[in-house]
């Protein structure tokens, strides 16, 4: 069984991810549809209509997986992702595509690209994963938070605020 510090140096991986992202989402681009589409009367509460409208999304029996994270996933368990984010899109499982909560968790991986740019994103997103593991991952961390408060918090909040909060507290921005 491979071991994470068997992987290159992120560093090594940002070009290759980068090229795995742009060639998955030119493969799915026809699928991709706004997020604005579901019928998700909370996410309007959170989030601005403008990340509704430009974001997209894809149901997906299977969340594609870039060749570096398919080792990752035999270790951490990845393999049962609900969801993926890259760039202003994301894909969920079919069988979860009802979770507005995770629809919010995707979300706010996408207000994060905007924020740090992809190549922070990446870098930081592959480091803390390789260094922390995903349950201590930083991006992860956020995005369960803010998830975990848009299920408990019965008044809406601006998440993208809030999400930028937390990035700075967490010195990501």
């Amino acid at each position: 069984m491979a071991t994470l510090s068997a992987l290159p140096p992120v560093s090594l991986l940002i070009a290759p991810a980068r090229l795995w992202i742009s060639y998955t989402l030119a493969r799915h681009r026809s699928a991709l549809r706004p997020v604005a589409e579901l019928e998700f009367p909370r996410l309007r509460q959170f989030f601005s209509s403008e990340l509704l409208t430009s974001t997209r999304y894809e149901a997906v029996d299977r969340i594609p997986m870039a060749p570096p994270l398919r080792l990752w996933s035999r270790l951490e368990g990845a393999q049962s992702a609900a969801g993926l984010t890259l760039r202003d899109a994301y894909f969920v499982r079919r069988d979860e595509l009802q979770r507005e909560d995770l629809h919010a968790h995707e979300l706010v991986h996408v207000v994060q690209w905007r924020l740090m740019g992809e190549s922070a994103f990446l870098r930081t997103w592959l480091s803390d994963e390789q260094d922390r593991g995903y349950d201590a991952n930083r991006l992860e961390r956020i995005a369960y938070r803010v998830q975990d408060e848009f299920l408990k918090t019965a008044r809406p909040f601006d998440a993208e605020t809030r999400i930028a909060q937390l990035m700075m507290r967490a010195a990501l921005i």
